[in-house]
């Protein structure tokens, strides 16, 4: 029998969960955004769900007033508003496709609607007042969104393994396109990023996770030219406008004395200058809005901004302004609609509600604007979130855990919970828990959703992530058994009904610890998962694995390789022999990242050992192995990991 339909047939018997699990996926559909304003205009995404649902709203500025609202009022109603795109209008009935992303051009003039059809995406351009169609542009990436400014595009293109490697420009009233730049290394990535203040810019960044070139793209006299701004990438970089001159800016670092400072160089011309910073400072981020410079300096404990107010003159001694913005006791992001001159608008996004902070320039002031809840406000209140630490000695550090739950929020921490574990821990990424339609139905069903955040990842930073890569790989996974081990200790969860869900990278780590512990969990559920690490890094045919090196290692290091196969799952399988634990696998049959064999070879071992193990290819998906079109396919996925956890 096939194994997809034998998979299908296991499914279709458990339906527990099924029905609870769609619910919580329509009560996600109806998602609005905040009303926002961009230059003359203010904007709300409304029941945005692509490729299902979406409308953008459009109301004329009238005023100098951008701060966002919370929902419609009598002046923002949905009666006066223009709707510059509804999805239901959009789409062909005729042409099958999907619409996977729209945004506004950063000139506010055009539409950009990103379509996948028959496996292929496409860029469609739209004028926003008519919508016609002004141009469309066949197989583009879509890992790095295009850059529109006047009539220009810059966009990228992939290679046959998925990767960013070719820079194009057109102008929308030619046919021809400009290549302007190849990536011949294969380890490196293409990256197009919007500058924080000048929409007339843009850079263009190829490197892999440590090393590479960045470039800066600027319109002038009505031509983009591209100079070459630095070899050695930076960490921290943007451009800001000074008295009509562009400069790019830069964090540096004075060996010797132990200085920070921005060196801001002059983009068309011979002028540069620096600002020294104060000393052991650490900085997160860099952003130019507009003629003010942001640093984020946020740690786990406060989360703080620097702004420096540039003055007129560069060559004056006081010439700036250093002005701090403290968040207590909160953890807030720039919002990425923040289009106003005269306010730095702040988000804090927790996991069922965000909130709006507005910070005035002119008179140094923070002040809290509007909350938005993403459930019916009724129901809200019984849903709780909690980040714990677990307990350590003085040779292991704490771990953070994030929780999820529903109930009586006067009752403190659930107690002995059936619990679904998540982890990823790779890559430096950030695995801050955000509203999901997945995690809900998993909260509705009456479970603990718990994110281990282990070293790897990147939810405590740059120390945090270089902890447990390479060489310091294990801790990502004695993290994870650390943290589950802590959970049950703490009468938090029930040992015999704990599940893990891991994706990409994760698998790394969940296969690790099924071969370490081979029946902490009842069931895992598994996206796209990479497992046969040791066997991608030996084979080095896949120019993936060039960056995985470093990530994980330099596989030619006789340490090195040794270490990775101490650990990868594929070669230390035997260890998982009579597990308990049920395995589901999904993968997309167009994914570009992992190699699928690997998993099914690895599943296929697991059933010989003795473990019940289950591997679906989605073939019309991607990494990940769901399309948005696959919602119940994904709970009857969801259920039956369900199901198994309480066996």
């Amino acid at each position: 029998m096939d194994e997809n339909q034998r998979v299908l047939d296991v499914l279709s018997k458990h339906s527990k969960y099924v029905k609870s699990i769609l619910n919580s996926f329509d009560e996600n559909s109806q998602m609005n955004t905040f009303i926002f304003r961009k230059g003359d205009f203010w904007y709300r995404y409304e029941n945005w769900d692509l490729p299902k649902s979406g409308i953008i709203r459009e109301w004329v500025a009238s005023n100098d007033d951008y701060i966002p609202k919370r929902g419609y009022t009598e002046q923002f109603s949905q009666e006066k508003s223009k709707i510059v795109f509804d999805l239901s209008n959009f789409v062909n009935k005729k042409v099958s496709y999907d619409v996977e992303y729209v945004t506004l051009s950063t000139c506010n003039q055009f539409l950009l609607c990103i379509i996948k059809e028959e496996n292929e995406h496409k860029l469609m351009i739209l004028e926003k007042d008519s919508g016609k169609l002004v141009d469309m542009i066949n197989n583009i990436s879509t890992e790095t969104i295009p850059f529109v400014v006047n009539q220009e595009i810059l966009f990228c293109r992939n290679d046959c393994y998925g990767r960013p490697y070719k820079l194009f420009r057109k102008i929308f009233k030619d046919r021809e396109e400009k290549l302007l730049y190849v990536e011949n290394n294969q380890a490196y990535r293409l990256r197009i990023i919007p500058s924080g203040s000048n929409n007339e810019s843009c850079f263009v960044k190829t490197a892999d996770f440590e090393n590479g070139k960045l470039f800066l793209y600027s319109v002038k006299n009505n031509c983009l030219e591209c100079c070459q701004i630095i070899e050695k990438l930076p960490k921290f970089f943007d451009v800001i406008t000074i008295k009509n001159r562009l400069y790019f800016v830069t964090l540096m670092k004075a060996e010797k004395e132990n200085l920070l400072f921005l060196k801001f160089i002059s983009v068309y011309g011979n002028t540069n200058f620096e600002i020294k910073l104060k000393k052991n400072i650490k900085i997160k981020r860099l952003v130019c809005l507009h003629n003010n410079i942001l640093l984020d300096l946020s740690n786990k404990e406060n989360n703080t901004y620097i702004l420096l107010k540039l003055m007129d003159n560069p060559s004056e001694d006081y010439w700036y302004k250093e002005v701090e913005i403290n968040f207590k006791n909160r953890r807030v992001e720039l919002y990425e609609n923040s289009f106003s001159n005269s306010y730095i608008l702040f988000l804090e996004r927790k996991i069922f509600s965000e909130t709006i902070f507005s910070f005035d320039i002119e008179h140094e002031s923070l002040m809290k604007e509007t909350c938005k809840n993403f459930l019916n406000s009724n129901l809200n209140r019984y849903y709780n979130s909690k980040t714990i630490w677990t307990s350590t000695n003085s040779l292991e550090p704490k771990i953070p855990i994030t929780l999820l739950w529903k109930g009586d929020p006067n009752k403190g921490l659930p107690k002995h919970g059936k619990c679904v574990v998540y982890v990823y821990g790779a890559y430096g990424k950030k695995d801050n828990v955000e509203f999901d339609p997945v995690v809900l139905s998993i909260i509705n069903a009456g479970y603990i959703y718990a994110v281990i955040h282990v070293r790897g990842g990147g939810f405590l930073g740059g120390e945090w992530y270089k902890s447990g890569s390479g060489l310091n790989k294990k801790n990502s996974i004695d993290d994870l058994i650390r943290g589950v081990t802590y959970l049950i200790s703490s009468n938090i969860v029930d040992r015999n009904k704990i599940g893990l869900m891991a994706s990409s990278a994760g698998g790394i780590i969940a296969g690790a610890t099924l071969n370490e512990k081979r029946n902490l969990f009842k069931s895992m559920l598994l996206f796209s998962p990479f497992i046969d690490l040791y066997g991608t890094l030996i084979k080095g045919i896949d120019p993936l694995a060039k960056t995985e090196t470093i990530e994980w290692g330099d596989i030619c290091d006789e340490k090195v390789k040794k270490y990775i196969k101490s650990y990868s799952p594929f070669q230390n399988v035997i260890k998982a022999k009579n597990s308990n634990s049920v395995i589901i696998s999904i993968l997309g049959g167009n994914d570009y990242y992992i190699n699928n064999n690997d998993v099914i070879q690895w599943s296929k071992k697991l059933n010989r050992l003795g473990v019940e193990s289950y591997v679906y290819v989605n073939t019309g998906a991607g990494h990940g192995g769901f399309d948005s079109n696959d919602t119940e396919l994904l709970a009857y996925f969801l259920n039956y990991f369900l199901e198994q956890i309480e066996k």
